[in-house]
């Protein structure tokens, strides 16, 4: 047995699963420990080695029958996320599954995300979004759902531009179903699909949460058009923080839908797009310096009294105000990653950068030092000690 029919069977996705991965010698090792695990859910309790066996054994051909009717119309890629930092933030799974060209994702992608209330952007708002994408090194990418993703989706098309769509569950379950031929069109135009499950995984409600993770982390912008205040659009924008993309606004007026989530974000730090602002972010990659740079007195002031504001989370780019880290017992895997987080505040980039460890034993340091209760992200994309 292979780690990949595991990861077939979806049982090698979730990072408790990742965890124990780490600490087992086989995907045989693995398996047995998973059906030993008594904090599984209870339908595993009846489920013993032979029985989870024959489960990833008629995974692993589900998949390959999948893959091969999707070959059909376009080329299928598995990629190994961990061999990639960039891909590795967005997902806890270990291989991705893209539907297409693979052209698109090494492009600067500009994810732009919203709620799914919409038929269509005002003109203000739509001019903003074909400037973005005017650009010839820009691609989109969004989530295949109804709403501001579609909108997206088919004014790249009208464009001519390729766009990249993230689903949250198999290629095989690519949906809403009504959005299928929207989904050949972006194949033939040079896009892709792409997902972080097996292609017969049919999702769950959970995994849309991991859907809006991976595309906060595959692009190096996110633009968010319309929400309302509690959306998956927005944690989407919270991905983005914690992991320094910069977060930008269409446009939008008074009388507008759906704009609540972005007047929090405003709130947050997160600038309104314009034509100067998109420039100043082109010519310095991911934004950095340059975001802060292109800021307005009035914005500079803005972000001043937000940052003063006890009630208020500080704007992305502000330097966290440290407390002093005394004696505290840390679990003994993650002490290489607490004496780096001691030091100063880091990304998760910077982290796996800065840590002898694998990629996967540094987001597992991360987690249980975060259950500990011992480090927290600040809202900046880095991560700080709790503890004082």
């Amino acid at each position: 047995m292979e780690w990949f029919d595991l990861w077939c069977a979806s049982l090698f996705s979730r990072s408790a699963r990742l965890a124990m991965a780490s600490r087992a010698g086989s995907a045989d090792d693995f398996l047995r420990q998973l059906v030993q695990d008594r904090q599984l859910p209870d339908a595993w309790g009846v489920i013993d080695l032979n029985a989870a066996t024959d489960r990833i054994r008629r995974a692993r051909q589900a998949f390959e029958q999948g893959v091969a009717q999707l070959e059909t119309r376009a080329p299928v890629h598995i990629l190994a996320s961990r061999m990639d930092l960039r891909f590795q933030l967005g997902t806890d799974s270990p291989w991705m599954v893209v539907w297409g060209s693979l052209a698109p994702l090494h492009a600067s992608l500009t994810a732009v995300v919203g709620t799914r209330r919409l038929a269509a952007l005002p003109p203000a708002a739509t001019s903003v979004l074909q400037m973005v994408l005017r650009q010839d090194d820009t691609t989109l990418v969004s989530g295949g759902a109804l709403g501001v993703d579609t909108i997206a989706h088919r004014c790249a098309l009208a464009m001519g531009r390729p766009s990249v769509v993230v689903l949250a569950g198999g290629l095989m379950w690519a949906g809403p179903r009504s959005n299928a031929a929207d989904f050949h069109r972006i194949l033939r135009a040079g896009g892709a699909l792409v997902t972080s499950r097996p292609v017969q995984w049919q999702p769950g409600r959970w995994e849309f949460s991991e859907r809006n993770r991976l595309i906060a982390a595959l692009a190096d912008h996110v633009i968010l058009a319309r929400a309302p205040t509690k959306s998956g659009a927005r944690i989407t924008c919270d991905w983005a923080r914690t992991m320094g993309r910069p977060v930008l606004l269409l446009p939008w007026c008074s009388n507008d839908l759906c704009v609540d989530g972005c007047e929090a974000e405003q709130r947050l730090g997160s600038r309104i797009l314009t034509p100067a602002l998109w420039a100043a972010l082109k010519e310095s990659g991911r934004g950095g310096d340059e975001y802060a740079r292109a800021l307005t007195a009035q914005d500079a002031q803005m972000r001043l009294s937000l940052s003063t504001a006890g009630e208020k989370t500080p704007p992305c780019n502000e330097q966290p105000t440290r407390r002093p880290v005394g004696k505290v017992d840390v679990p003994h895997e993650c002490e290489s990653i607490w004496q780096l987080l001691r030091g100063s505040a880091m990304t998760t980039d910077e982290l796996i950068g800065a840590s002898p460890e694998r990629p996967a034993d540094v987001l597992a340091a991360l987690s249980t030092l975060e259950l500990w209760g011992l480090v927290c992200p600040d809202g900046c994309g880095r991560w700080v000690p709790r503890a004082e």
